[in-house]
């Protein structure tokens, strides 16, 4: 599997460093970034030939659609606002997609999209951040 990490921050570090060492069925991650020496960074970080910096501008239709082409699919650490965009971008390339969310409104846009993904045969996965993600997974831990 190919994965594509939109954003280098300290939540794309964290995605691209589970993927690559955690993750036996993936065998690349691109990590892409506005700032490349960002995703560079990343990329020396996480420290193995399995993953690979690219530079992006998550508001650029276009490159974000020739970006996400080959890969199974993506996940997005960038601002929330481009998440709606993102998700259309997946249908299109008929790229797999989840995101952190932070915004009701996109995350409703996102949702009206699930006819469009199932008919590119992709799951849309939005808002699996701080919460409900891993205020998820806190609350099992404490539960058990």
């Amino acid at each position: 599997m190919k994965i594509l990490v939109l954003g280098a921050g300290r939540m794309g570090l964290g995605a691209a460093f589970d993927l690559v060492h955690n993750s036996p069925t993936v065998e690349a991650v691109t990590v892409a970034d506005f700032d490349l020496a960002k995703a560079q960074d990343v990329a020396t970080k996480v420290g193995t030939p399995k993953i690979e910096a690219k530079h992006v501008d998550a508001s650029n239709y276009d490159d974000i659609v020739a970006l996400m082409r080959g890969h199974d699919s993506a996940i997005s650490c960038v601002n929330y606002w481009y998440n709606e965009s993102l998700s259309k971008a997946a249908i299109e390339t008929g790229t797999n997609f989840c995101d952190l969310g932070g915004n009701n409104y996109v995350v409703d846009s996102q949702l009206a999209l699930d006819a469009e993904a199932k008919a590119a045969g992709i799951n849309i996965i939005p808002d699996c951040g701080l919460a409900p993600g891993m205020v998820s997974i806190l609350a099992m831990h404490g539960a058990a």
